[in-house]
Parts: structure tokens; C-alpha cells; sequence
């Protein structure tokens, strides 16, 4: 009996165990092999919805927000049993085939690592003590209740958020806040003034997309008051104003960061080949790659925001579903060599697919990289994506009923 671990029940990892569970249930042997998630917590959280969560007016509740967005892993639809472990993982200790977590130790004979990354400051003095990240449901509901808290604080005077990344995740909260913001102001009765500013280090926002976009949303984000500032280089923080290299200080009330992400010192520490913020090097079947010459355990696949096959796989979505799939389509072929059943795999290539769709507000446009959407037609295609991704992994009852219940956080 072989035993599959996947830790990280984000995309990645959610496809791993789709195709595994699938491939078993095909050939067979589902009651011969077992397969475990092991994730922090009991959800999959819908990530691209995490942006509309924390701008979403508190006319709906945190619990209507947080169950738009976490996905119960158990209401996933795998096909064959697979057991969900709610545990933090503190070490991958390869050389003893063993997941190490808070709770117990997960042996293995294949392993995929899919754990996601975390927000990162760079270092910069007083950035994490003043900022709020978005990673997870209980980020964006802290953010929330900050932007109300700065409402009511300033009552009729003008509260300053100051935005640091002009990537997808800056650009599409600055949009959403700025479109949001009377009613946002509304659901608590106040009077305050949102003030946005959007702070980048390179010479223009949204570095991935066109010249003929960056301007276009650059001057729709001006047309809603947004201040832009770039090639600016943070060199401290203090609690009242954001300092640059050039001494040139900008004050906030409120920080959102997305400059920076990382993957986690657990997997930073594993004997691999590591990339830019940490990632694992990985071939296109997501193996990793070792340094020199060494003796690894069983099979270990990489997969997701903690893997790096080139500059040109960027960290979306669409990257992570075929990182899982191809590193579990390599696992049954594996299983099926170990059974001796005919198979005539070939390892894929990674066909990267760097789409990602942002909002720059419900009324204001999307940006489909690398395609600008104008307005309501843009969130449409964006509620579609939402949804089909929904039926791959849900019944289509369950697919329908979450879809619906999305709906709050596109108004």
C-alpha cells in the first residue's frame, strides 16, 4: 500500500489529490492506496476572491464573507476517499521519508509539496509592524475592519491608505477601494474620506501587462483619485508616514502591502536547488532538482507558488492547477510501474498559462492579462471563471450553491 501525503490544500494541491484519486479509481486500486492532505486549515481558500473579501462593505457579515471564500475540503469531490488532516506542518525531514507536524508525523512513500507562500517585508524597518498582508480569509477580514475602523476614527475628515505593490493584487484592491468606498462609508454611517495612494518600485504598475494597459489603467485609477507613485524605494516606516531612500516622505492611516511574497522557511530549509523568494527548482513533471550528489528518499514532487521552473511560469492559478496535475499524473505512473500495469506516459511539458483576471472595480473594468475588459462585462467573465473552476472541483449542486453565495462580494 502506498501512501500519498500532499501537504497544502491550495490548488495545487487540491489537483494533485483530483488526478491521483481519479487515476486510482480508473485503475482499480483505491482501497490498495491511501491519500492525505494535510493543510493548516480544513478549507481551501478560493484565493482570487480574497481582494473583493477585504473590500467588501460590512453590510454582509464575516461569516457570509468568510463561507464565499473557504471551500470545506471535505466538500470537495474526489472520487475515492481521501483524508483530510487539519495539522501545521513544522518540517519536511526527507531523509526519514516523514512530514513532521504539530500534532503527529505523516510518513510517506510519495510526497507533494504544495504549501503556498507567505508574505515577505524585504527587511524593511517597521513594514510588518505597520502593514496589513493578504494571504488568507483572516487577513482580509483584518483589513476590513481596519478601513471601518479608519472610517469612524475620521469621521468627516479624509483617512490616507497608502497601497505598496503596482502588481495585479495593488491595482485591484486600490480599484475596488476606491469604487467601494461610498458604500463601504454608507454600511456604517460616516463621513470619512478615502484617500488612496498606489506606491511601486519599478517604473510603471502592472509590470506583466502591456505598455498600451499599464497607461490605460494608470489613467483610470487617476480618474478615481488614486495618486501613483513609482521608482520609489522604501527605506523605513514609521506609524504616521512611509519614508523613501530620497528622503521624500508619504503619510498613511493604513498600509495594504503586496510588494512581497515567499515560501515558507520549512521549505526554504529542504536540500533542493532554490530560485527567487525561496522556491524549489523543479523539472516540468515537478521534481526537484538537487544540488550535487546525494542520496533523497521516496519521491517528492513540487508544485504551486513554491516552485520555480523558469521566469516565464509566473505564480497565477492556472500555473498551479498544471503543476499539480502533472506531479500527480507522474505519481500514477509511478503506481503503475510499482503494480506492473501497461502505461505509455510521457511527462508533459508545462504549458504556462500566466492569465490572471483582477478588478479594477465592480463598475470600473477588468483586466484579463493580457486583455483589458471594460466594466460589467469584465465581472461577468470573471464570475464564469469563478464558477467553472467551481465545477471542477465540486458537485454541480454544491458548485451552484457556492457560486451564488460569491455573488455578495462582486456587488
Amino acid at each position: 500500500m502506498a501512501r500519498i501525503v500532499i501537504a497544502g490544500g491550495g490548488f495545487a494541491g487540491v489537483e494533485a489529490a483530483r488526478v491521483i484519486a481519479r487515476g486510482l479509481q480508473l485503475r482499480g486500486l483505491k482501497d490498495k492506496h491511501t491519500i492525505t492532505i494535510i493543510d493548516k486549515n480544513p478549507y481551501h481558500t478560493f484565493s482570487p476572491a480574497l481582494i473583493p473579501a477585504s473590500t467588501t462593505p460590512t453590510s454582509v457579515s464575516d461569516d457570509v464573507v468568510r463561507s464565499a471564500v473557504c471551500i470545506p475540503l471535505s466538500d470537495i469531490h474526489f472520487g475515492v476517499p481521501v483524508e483530510i488532516t487539519t495539522d501545521e506542518i513544522t518540517q519536511f525531514n526527507v531523509a526519514w521519508n516523514s512530514v513532521v507536524g504539530k500534532k503527529k508525523h505523516y510518513e510517506y512513500d510519495y510526497l507533494v509539496i504544495a504549501v503556498g507562500q507567505e508574505p515577505t517585508f524585504f527587511d524593511i524597518q517597521g513594514m510588518k509592524t505597520h502593514s496589513f498582508p493578504l494571504a488568507t480569509i483572516e487577513h482580509a477580514l483584518a483589513i476590513r475592519r481596519e478601513v471601518v475602523r479608519q472610517i469612524q476614527v475620521h469621521d468627516a475628515d479624509i483617512a490616507q491608505v497608502v497601497v505598496i505593490g503596482g502588481g495585479p493584487a495593488g491595482v485591484e484592491f486600490t480599484g475596488l477601494l476606491k469604487n467601494r468606498a461610498y458604500a463601504i462609508t454608507r454600511a456604517v454611517q460616516g463621513r470619512c474620506t478615502l484617500e488612496v495612494s498606489l506606491l511601486d518600485s519599478g517604473e510603471t504598475i502592472l509590470k506583466p501587462c502591456t505598455k498600451q494597459i499599464q497607461v490605460r489603467v494608470a489613467r483610470i485609477l487617476s480618474g478615481m483619485g488614486v495618486k501613483i507613485f513609482t521608482n520609489v524605494k522604501i527605506s523605513f516606516v514609521s506609524d504616521q508616514y512611509v519614508e523613501f531612500e530620497n528622503k521624500e516622505r508619504v503619510p498613511f492611516d493604513m498600509i495594504f502591502w503586496s510588494a512581497g511574497k515567499a515560501v515558507a522557511q520549512t521549505v526554504q530549509e529542504l536540500p533542493f536547488s532554490h530560485e527567487r523568494a525561496g522556491a524549489v527548482a523543479i523539472n516540468e513533471s515537478g521534481i526537484p532538482k538537487i544540488p550535487g550528489v546525494m542520496t533523497m528518499g521516496r519521491p517528492i514532487y513540487v508544485a504551486g507558488d513554491v516552485s520555480f521552473i523558469s521566469n516565464a511560469v509566473a505564480w497565477v492559478a492556472p500555473n498551479a492547477i498544471t503543476g499539480g496535475r502533472n506531479a500527480g499524473n507522474h505519481i500514477l505512473a509511478n503506481i503503475d510501474f510499482a503494480e506492473r500495469l501497461p502505461n505509455d506516459f510521457v511527462a508533459p511539458r508545462f504549458n504556462a498559462n500566466n492569465n490572471s483576471i483582477f478588478l479594477l472595480g465592480t463598475h470600473a473594468g477588468v483586466v484579463a492579462v493580457p486583455m483589458f475588459i471594460p466594466a460589467r462585462l469584465g465581472v461577468l467573465i470573471r464570475r464564469l471563471v469563478d464558477l467553472r473552476y467551481l465545477l471542477r472541483i465540486l458537485s454541480l449542486g454544491k458548485a451552484w450553491k457556492r457560486w451564488k453565495m460569491m455573488k455578495v462580494l462582486y456587488k
